[in-house]
């Protein structure tokens, strides 16, 4: 059973609807896709994670990480990528804190 109970209103099924015919990048129309699968409709009733994971080449993380940003945050989170926290981090170099013969020590500061 999913956590999170995906139901799209008839704007935003015509939404995503037009988004995946009009074209644009590609994981925008992936996520589209999936979306309406995730719709907590009848006749969606069929389309399992697993079932998902097959047509659609992803994996059921990802399945249930756009369900989970639809129902938290709303369409425009879901369609997008998740925004990676910590990715980048800031290397400074110490010369005060160097051993003898060293011209330098490197210290992972995070950003």
């Amino acid at each position: 059973m999913p956590r999170y109970i995906v139901t799209l209103t008839n704007d935003e099924i015509q939404e995503l609807k037009t988004l995946i015919q009009k074209g644009g990048k590609g994981y925008r129309i992936k996520h589209a896709q999936i979306l309406l699968k995730l719709d907590h409709k009848p006749e969606n009733k069929a389309w399992t994670y697993d079932r998902m994971e097959d047509a659609y080449g992803t994996s059921r993380s990802t399945i249930a990480g756009i369900a989970k940003r639809f129902v938290m945050e709303g369409l425009e989170a879901a369609l997008g990528r998740k925004i990676q926290e910590n990715r980048f981090q800031i290397w400074k170099v110490s010369k005060s804190r160097c051993a003898p013969g060293r011209s330098g020590v490197m210290q992972n500061t995070q950003k």
